[in-house]
């Protein structure tokens, strides 16, 4: 079945993510500063579906189940993911994972965040078209950490930037993301993009991610945008996913449709409907072949309202992803290149 477990969060000014162990520096409060913790990950688990992994000892992969296959690709991105459990397993490509990193990050950031003159728009390093307001912000350059904060009793709303490194396989990890959670109605949006660079003397980027979900998680319902790809756009392998349904709940389920061109089943788009009790077993005895629709008029009614989005909404494309860290800031005269804020 599916579950969505809440956990406690690391505050204050330490902070531990998995390839970065560094101590932030606490600065000026801002003045919008809540006492309520700021769990993006735990509210995005009661939003969108997660997984239950075949075993609960460890992320449960098969050998016939793997990259190169589009439903793996789909249980990949929305497994559970447990922190004792799975670090070490399951990596960033997994929304949750990743969401776990960012609440860290952002938790030991927010208590720098400096109180603006006046509340400003503020262009995240990689644009997502939002135009949001903030009010405090901070650019930390001695741990590659960025932050635009608006946070009160009701809402939080964030931008938060990173660049985690690793020595052994050399690696750098960028990612923005950019968020919004309504305390009262548990409304969340998040966009964000992540992508690893394998070859660190360049600015090209080997892994890329770019994801949208949006929700609430009081009565689970979601819409959901992801492109994973790779440094090239003629020989890298893409998936693309746009999903919609009520993600919890005996007798609901959600639509998918899915493409991917190192699947020969999703080479062209095809959709899923799943049940929102679906584990990762449910979705390993799919048969693409047969279970995969093609029309939109052969789905059955039980995701009816769902059809008109997952049909007509647009996959990110391969230029919706950040391929070149010297994206980032594009046309910035003091950080081009780099997750810091301009403000």
């Amino acid at each position: 079945m599916l579950r969505s477990t809440k956990f406690g969060l690391m505050l204050g000014c330490l902070l531990t993510v998995s390839l970065l162990i560094s101590v932030i520096g606490c600065g000026t409060t801002t003045s919008t500063s809540s006492t309520t913790p700021i769990e993006f990950y735990a509210t995005a688990t009661d939003t969108t579906p997660v997984f239950d992994p075949a075993s609960t000892g460890s992320a449960s992969i098969m050998s016939t189940w793997e990259s190169g296959n589009a439903i793996y690709s789909v249980f990949y991105a929305m497994q559970e993911y447990v922190d004792s459990r799975d670090n070490g397993v399951i990596d960033r490509a997994n929304i949750y994972r990743l969401l776990y990193d960012v609440d860290t990050l952002f938790n030991g950031l927010k208590d720098s965040a400096v109180a603006l003159p006046a509340a400003k728009v503020i262009t995240p390093p990689f644009n997502f078209g939002n135009g949001r307001t903030y009010e405090s912000a901070y650019n930390n350059t001695s741990n590659n950490s960025s932050i635009a904060l608006t946070e009160t009793s009701a809402e939080a709303r964030a931008i938060i930037g990173w660049v985690w490194t690793d020595s052994t396989p050399k690696k750098a990890e960028s990612g923005v993301l950019e968020a919004t959670y309504d305390k009262v109605t548990e409304d969340i949006t998040v966009d964000f993009i992540f992508s690893v660079d394998y070859n660190t003397d360049d600015t090209i980027t080997d892994y890329n991610n770019r994801t949208w979900l949006s929700g609430n998680a009081s009565t689970h319902t979601f819409q959901f945008k992801q492109t994973i790809g790779g440094s090239d756009e003629v020989t890298s392998s893409l998936t693309q996913i746009i999903g919609q349904g009520i993600s919890q709940g005996a007798g609901n389920y959600f639509l998918f449709k899915v493409k991917a061109n190192d699947d020969s089943n999703f080479s062209t788009p095809k959709y899923l409907v799943v049940s929102a009790e679906a584990t990762e077993s449910t979705l390993m005895a799919i048969d693409p072949t047969t279970e995969a629709y093609t029309d939109t008029a052969s789905l059955p009614a039980t995701v009816d309202e769902y059809v008109t989005y997952v049909s007509t909404a647009e996959f990110f494309a391969y230029s919706d992803l950040l391929t070149d860290t010297l994206e980032l800031n594009s046309g910035s005269v003091t950080h081009e290149g780099t997750i810091y804020l301009d403000y």
